[in-house]
This record gives structure tokens, sequence and C-alpha cells, in this order.
């Protein structure tokens, strides 16, 4: 069965970035000791943790060719002053990282 992964636009000081998640880049990720998991609880608590999120959307944007650090990313991130544009990304990657199957795809296009 193939599994299909949604593409998410990662906006990082005032660029665009697009990135198709993979089992391989959820590998890279977990390699480095990051749980996509264990932040996405951290953070439905109301206790996100910001530079685990710089990693993780580091990672991604390696994965493309983007060479951008952790701390880049918090930087242009917290540039405004707004924690919430961090918060805000995680919940849309969050929302990428978990497949649909070929089979759950075609049902929602027949439903659209």
């Amino acid at each position: 069965m193939a599994f299909i992964y949604d593409s998410i636009d990662i906006v990082i000081g005032g660029e665009t970035y697009t990135v198709t998640p993979s089992f391989k880049l959820i590998q890279e990720i977990e390699r480095n000791r990051l749980s996509i998991a264990s932040i996405s609880y951290r953070v439905s608590q109301g206790e996100t943790p910001f530079s685990l999120v710089a990693e993780v959307v580091s990672i991604m944007l390696q994965s493309i060719g983007v060479n951008k650090s952790a701390e880049e990313i918090w930087a242009e991130m917290f540039a405004d002053g707004n924690a919430q544009n961090l918060i805000l990304t995680w919940r849309a990657i969050e929302g990428v990282f978990f497949p649909k199957s070929e089979s759950q795809k075609e049902l929602k296009k027949s439903q659209a």
C-alpha cells in the first residue's frame, strides 16, 4: 500500500518553501533525537519547545536544499516578537507528518 504525504508551505523570513514530508524525512528528524509525537504533546499542553520546533523546521528545509540553522529559524520566526508564528508553523507541520493511504486520498477527493 502506498502512502501519500501532503506538502506544506513554510514561510521563513518572507520566503516560502514547499516541503513534502516522507518516511525518510521523519527518520532524519528522529535520528536527531527529536520526537514529533513528544513535541506535539508538549505543544498541546501549552509547553511549546520552541528550540525543538525550530530544529525540526531546519531539518525539513535542509531536506529541500535550504541551509538554515535552527537558530536562524528561531530568530526569523520571532522577528516580530510573536511566538504564535512558531506555534502555528508546528500545527501545520504535525498535520502533514501522518500519511494518508491512496484509498483515503481518493475517498477525500470523492467527498469534495
